[in-house]
């Protein structure tokens, strides 16, 4: 599916990890909030039913595991903004390996628009009109992702099942498969397109991403216009990124 990206990583090599520290082999759970108000005012004149008030773009709540083992992780995010709870995270992490993570469940879909996130912390293929055509309704979806490091690269990919989150239904069914890869030049690999850190070296990295959609998974995003015809929709994009003492030097390109 997915044969025409082609990218050179090296191949890693899975050694058996060390023994972990007595912290590590303990579990914890942690449980957090994110709560976004805003105030909505009618215009003068307005025919519309009001809409003058105080009401939450966000109200959500974070409980995260970690355990000893294989099984890594867990996440459960219900958000409670809406007329009814939703579920936006509810995914479990696997580590069988060193440099090798599992994840199954709903989740953010690799190289999408993450709205939870400052657009500091993106990168551009992420902005792109390419991905958003791609987009599935939040951001997330149900599937299983692999990622896999090794020294100065990482890549990740996953298959979704093109639903969206909560399964909502103004998509057609379909699929959806999701890879980027990344790749340092010099020094880390940068976590953000701005350097807010004041690198005070040069770090340099190349990004390559792709989707492919069939089925006709991808949204139409007005209710007056029809369902997009392609039976299967591919997107790609490169990109690298430099920095420098909080300058950023940023070339992109997709397709």
């Amino acid at each position: 599916m997915l044969g025409w990206l082609l990218l050179a990583i090296p191949v890693l090599t899975l050694a058996d990890p060390p023994a972990p520290p007595v912290a590590d082999t303990l579990p914890s759970v942690a449980i957090s909030g994110m709560v976004q108000p805003r105030m909505a005012m009618d215009r003068p004149g307005s025919a519309e039913a009001s809409r003058t008030g105080f009401r939450f773009r966000r109200a959500r709540v974070m409980l995260d595991a970690r355990l000893p083992g294989p099984v890594h992780a867990v996440r459960i995010t219900p958000e409670f903004s809406g007329p009814s709870a939703r579920l936006l995270d509810a995914w479990v992490d696997l580590v069988p390996r060193e440099g090798l993570r599992l994840r199954a469940g709903q989740m953010q879909v690799p190289f999408n628009w993450q709205r939870d996130v400052s657009s500091a912390r993106h990168h551009l293929p992420e902005r792109s009109g390419a991905a958003e055509r791609l987009g599935t309704p939040g951001g997330r979806d149900v599937g299983i992702t692999a990622r896999v490091a090794g020294s100065g690269w990482r890549a990740e990919g996953g298959i979704f099942d093109g639903g969206g989150m909560d399964r909502r239904t103004e998509v057609t069914p379909g699929g959806l498969a999701s890879v980027r890869a990344v790749r340092s030049l010099r020094g880390p690999i940068p976590s953000s397109e701005s350097d807010l850190a004041r690198t005070p070296t040069t770090v340099a990295a190349l990004g390559m991403g792709g989707q492919v959609a069939w089925r006709s998974m991808a949204p139409a995003w007005s209710p007056d216009l029809p369902a997009p015809p392609e039976a299967r929709v591919r997107a790609g994009t490169a990109d690298l990124v430099v920095h420098r003492s909080g300058g950023s030097l940023v070339l992109e390109g997709f397709a």
